[in-house]
């Protein structure tokens, strides 16, 4: 709760007002509609209902958000205490602050560091807490999907300006923090072939 509160105070009251302005709007537009259709007539018991369910989906949906945040950054968290990942370190990965520049989403605590001239960020991969990515943007223009199959044997996938390349988090433990380096310097080299070249800009 700590953690959250230094990385997202300011963020989180924001979403608070935004979601009750939303909610609000949408109560109050409910209302004027049945309004206008005679369907219901406007009094105090429409306005207290609609405070009330504004106040209700603002407070569930902060909690929810909170919990998601919470739970990938515990998970997080477990994962890089273990080996090879507690080892990246040595190979220049730190601590970075992800979404930090943007309201929209609450800024994250991820592994950041450079291979090859490429800028690799880690973290969970967005649709399982199962697998972790390692991600770099790129210069797409020149690249042929038409070699999809071949990078997708090595875990690796272009989308739009982002390659990225995934490991599942029971397998990634069975490796040595050797071949994860090695893995990781092939995943840059590939790229280069590929004419992917890196695009250096923050996440």
């Amino acid at each position: 709760m700590k953690k959250f509160i230094e990385l997202n105070k300011t963020k989180a009251i924001f979403m608070i007002k935004f979601c009750f302005i939303v909610f609000g709007t949408l109560f109050f537009s409910m209302t004027l509609i049945l309004t206008y259709f005679n369907i219901e007539t406007l009094n105090y018991n429409n306005y207290l209902f609609g405070f009330i369910g504004t106040v209700s989906l603002t407070f569930w949906v902060s909690i929810l958000a909170f919990f998601s945040w919470f739970l990938r950054n515990r998970k997080r968290t477990k994962l890089l205490q273990k080996y090879p990942l507690n080892k990246l370190s040595e190979i220049g990965f730190q601590d970075y602050l992800k979404n930090e520049k943007t309201k929209w989403f609450f800024t994250e605590t991820i592994k950041a560091g450079y291979i090859s001239n490429y800028f690799i960020t880690l973290d969970l991969n967005e649709k399982s807490f199962k697998t972790i990515s390692f991600k770099t943007l790129v210069d797409f223009q020149k690249f042929v999907y038409q070699k999809d199959e071949r990078l997708k044997s090595k875990n690796i996938t272009v989308n739009f300006l982002e390659a990225s390349k995934d490991y599942n988090t029971k397998d990634i433990a069975k490796l040595s923090f050797n071949q994860l380096k090695n893995d990781l310097e092939e995943f840059t080299r590939i790229l280069s072939y590929e004419n992917l070249k890196p695009i250096n800009d923050s996440y």
